[in-house]
C-alpha cells in the first residue's frame, strides 16, 4: 500500500511514510523460508560517554544505526556517514520515484528512452 501523504516540511520526507511505502526498507532478514527481523541496538548515554570508540566500531562493521537513551527514554541516533549517506540517498531516491509516480498520474508528457538517451549524449557532445 502506498501512502499519499506529503511531508511536513518542504524537501523532507517522513521516516515512517517511507517505511510504509517502501516496506523492503525495513531491517529484515531472510534466512531461508523464515522472515526474521532484526532488533535494533539500544544503549544507554553512559555507554556512549565509556564506550564511544565500541560504539563507533559496532556502527561502521554492521552499518546499522545505535539507539541512545536517556533516563530510559530514547534520545539520540548514532550511525556511520556512510550509513548516514545511504539513507539520505534513498530518501531522494524515494522522493523522485513519488515525484515521477504523481506526474503519471497527472499524465504529464513523458519522454521515451531514446529521447532521454539522444538528448544526453547532446549535452556531452556540446561540452566536448
Amino acid at each position: 500500500m502506498i501512502a499519499r501523504e506529503k511531508a511536513v516540511k518542504p524537501g523532507l520526507q517522513n521516516m515512517l511514510i517511507i517505511t510504509d511505502k517502501f516496506p523492503h526498507h525495513q531491517k529484515i532478514k531472510y534466512n531461508k523460508n523464515k522472515v526474521v527481523k532484526i532488533m535494533p541496538t539500544i544503549r544507554p548515554i553512559s555507554d556512549l560517554r565509556n564506550n564511544s570508540n565500541e560504539i563507533s566500531e559496532f556502527c561502521r562493521s554492521s552499518r546499522e544505526p545505535v539507539f541512545i537513551t536517556k533516563n530510559g527514554y530514547s534520545d539520540l541516533v548514532i550511525m556511520s556517514i556512510d550509513t548516514y549517506e545511504r539513507n539520505m540517498a534513498l530518501l531522494e531516491l524515494y522522493s523522485k520515484l513519488d515525484e515521477a509516480e504523481e506526474q503519471l498520474e497527472l499524465n504529464l508528457p513523458t519522454k521515451s528512452h531514446k529521447e532521454i538517451i539522444s538528448s544526453l549524449r547532446g549535452r556531452i557532445n556540446a561540452k566536448l
